[in-house]
């Protein structure tokens, strides 16, 4: 079994900036509009989906410290 190369950071920056263009998602085979389920991510992006599925939970968790850093500077003032 060989390995995937994995796509750079920018690369998958872009890829996922298009799954958010209806005619991308059409062009590249997946439905319009609607949420997309992990595999169909994975498949499009070219990582795994347990990659894409690690990448939501860092995602999240900077947006959740991101917010509660905005809550406390603003009970501050």
């Amino acid at each position: 079994m060989t390995k995937r190369k994995r796509p750079k950071l920018d690369e998958l920056l872009i890829r996922l900036f298009l799954l958010s263009v209806p005619e991308c998602r059409v062009r590249a085979g997946l439905p319009a509009r609607g949420p997309l389920t992990l595999q169909q991510v994975a498949d499009y992006v070219g990582v795994s989906r347990q990659a894409i599925s690690q990448t939501e939970r860092q995602a999240f968790r900077k947006i959740r410290l991101k917010l509660a850093k905005q809550q406390i500077d603003y009970d501050n003032q």
